[in-house]
């Protein structure tokens, strides 16, 4: 399976944008962007979403984008856990 990049990641590097850059446009902390990054957030913090929206970016695509990215890995990861385990696919 192809791994998709995370939207937020991809919308920051499209920008030219550090996370740190971002977290202090949008007035977060840098770890609140890692971890929307690592998929470890349900949602892109309300502050990234508002940063990227002021950049031509828009924000209920890049949650939408983000939650079908955060289910496809979710997907493949208990794929993986499965197969790892001897079960089935």
């Amino acid at each position: 399976m192809t791994e998709m990049e995370n939207p937020v990641t991809a919308a920051r590097r499209k920008l030219g944008l550090s996370r740190h850059d971002v977290a202090i446009m949008g007035g977060v902390g840098t770890i609140y962007l890692y971890n929307a990054e690592r998929g470890a957030t349900t949602r892109v913090p309300d502050g990234i979403v508002r940063v990227f929206e002021q950049l031509g970016i828009d924000g209920n695509d890049l949650q939408a984008q983000y939650a079908a990215w955060r289910a496809m890995v979710g997907r493949q990861k208990m794929i993986e856990a499965r197969s790892a385990q001897g079960f089935g696919v």
